[in-house]
């Protein structure tokens, strides 16, 4: 389903369950433009149990079957229909890297010569498709896209998670691990309202909000003076004060607001909200929301999120009474 990249879609607005009857299904889709689409389907043999997960690219008037059967060791995959040319196995057989054998790594060498072994890999693969199956040329500008931007994430959150399990040597090899991550980042823009429809741009921009965040915390240990002064304008005592009120919602606000603008800014707070709805964080998202609100009046994540923003106003309006401080004390020990 489209905005498949919210991190949690703790509220399931990006996701549907298609129901099987005698192995079959069928869903309407109501697109204005293209987009991806992760299509789940599982088994429910218990001694074979297994799950296969497939993107589509579904456009506007495309009428698009899939078929699989998991008994085959090829799935059986095969895909018919008006807008099959966009859709066949080629790539998305390469969509995913698995980089398990790497973690550990405490040098980011193999993981960048991976990284961009990949990322030929696909654009091989894309030139061997349209040769095969002549897709649109939308799908081949937004495949190109999406390959610009993969090796970029698929290094920026291997090394963003892995650097928690070296931290010793992570710490001494710090400058050669950002060097290689500056140097990917300067090849793509990391605010590009054109690269939406792309898997891996918007993937990329979830890890980065959740990122980013974590490096500032680190910065207002390590440079207080400079940090309360970008990105609080004003000095470490009075800032230290409003950041450690909400080192979360406000800070992530304060990030998008720095690198983003436009439908990127409105699909980063989309993430916000999810993210802090499925923490159960309310801290601050009722005056985010409302800024939101203003600044994106036509935004379709309003009647995703209002009514869950709505509950926040409304138990915030209550006085703080002995059983909900109690309650809250259960529900946290």
């Amino acid at each position: 389903m489209p905005d498949m990249a919210l991190t949690y879609d703790y509220l399931k607005k990006g996701t549907l369950d298609i129901p099987l009857k005698a192995g079959k299904g069928s869903h309407i889709f109501q697109l204005t433009k293209p987009q991806y689409a992760y299509l789940m389907y599982s088994n429910s043999d218990a001694d074979s149990a297994k799950t296969i997960v497939y993107m589509l690219y579904l456009s506007p008037g495309n009428d698009v079957n899939f078929k699989a059967d998991l008994k085959n060791k090829d799935n059986g995959i095969a895909v018919t229909g008006k807008g099959s040319n966009n859709n066949q196995p080629l790539l998305a057989l390469l969509a995913d890297e698995h980089l398990e054998s790497l973690w550990g790594d405490t040098l980011p060498n193999r993981i960048i010569v991976l990284a961009k072994k990949h990322q030929n890999d696909l654009k091989v693969a894309l030139k061997k498709y349209i040769g095969l199956y002549k897709p649109t040329p939308d799908f081949i500008k937004n495949e190109e896209i999406n390959i610009k931007y993969d090796a970029v994430y698929q290094y920026y959150q291997y090394k963003e998670n892995n650097k928690y399990g070296i931290q010793q040597s992570y710490a001494h090899n710090e400058p050669k691990w950002k060097a290689i991550q500056d140097s990917l980042f300067a090849t793509i823009k990391l605010n590009n309202d054109e690269a939406l429809t792309s898997f891996n741009y918007t993937l990329l921009l979830r890890t980065f909000l959740g990122r980013e965040k974590e490096r500032l915390w680190m910065d207002s240990y390590k440079n207080p003076e400079a940090f309360f002064k970008q990105w609080y304008n004003t000095d470490v005592t009075t800032g230290k004060k409003e950041f450690e009120d909400d080192v979360q919602n406000l800070l992530q606000e304060k990030i998008i607001k720095h690198y983003f603008t436009g439908q990127s800014a409105e699909f980063l707070y989309a993430i916000l909200f999810d993210v802090a709805l499925n923490e159960h964080n309310p801290k601050n998202l009722v005056s985010i929301f409302d800024g939101f609100k203003l600044k994106y009046p036509g935004s379709k994540y309003i009647s995703w999120f209002q009514p869950s923003i709505d509950t926040i106003r409304e138990m915030e309006k209550k006085p703080l009474t002995a059983d909900m401080v109690l309650c809250l004390t259960m529900v946290l020990s």
